[in-house]
């Protein structure tokens, strides 16, 4: 902020809508299943779809320690805000691990927190770094996503078909 207002702009009263929207298109990169697009908003926003990075995701492998995670109990619930939770990395955590110990389930969870680094586990949580999440949300029962940029994967779970 400091570096903006040294340049002489303005004061900024919002991020969202004075730095990270345009009046001539802002691209909604989100599935229109999750998020249709809405008669209200001006004409500038455009539901494009998932931005996939599909190479990314092909070939990926599922790291050792996930797949014997997966392979040890009922399915997990899958648990991200994206590149939203850097900005709260700690709120997060404490959020997504209250909620899977409230319905007692299997969870993975993405973390940037220093308290619960990639790769390690607490009793039934998996803290995993950044990686490209469609490899795992099939193997998932459920997924909490920010929404932002979600797929619609065309082979779903047994436990997801069976909710």
């Amino acid at each position: 902020m400091r570096l903006w207002l040294e340049e002489g702009e303005a004061p900024i009263e919002n991020v969202l809508t004075d730095l990270l929207t345009s009046q001539e298109l802002n691209l909604v990169a989100a599935d229109e299943l999750f998020c249709p697009f809405n008669e209200e908003w001006p004409p500038s926003n455009r539901v494009c779809g998932f931005l996939n990075l599909t190479e990314d995701a092909h070939h990926w492998p599922i790291p050792h320690s996930v797949q014997t995670f997966l392979e040890e109990g009922e399915p997990p619930v899958y648990m991200t805000f994206g590149s939203l939770q850097q900005a709260v990395p700690e709120w997060s955590m404490d959020l997504f691990i209250e909620a899977a110990r409230l319905v007692n389930c299997r969870a993975i969870i993405q973390t940037s927190s220093a308290r619960y680094p990639a790769d390690s586990r607490q009793d039934k949580l998996y803290f995993i770094g950044r990686h490209p999440h469609q490899p795992l949300f099939q193997h998932c029962a459920a997924v909490v996503h920010h929404g932002g940029a979600a797929q619609r994967t065309p082979q779903r779970s047994a436990a997801a078909r069976q909710s």
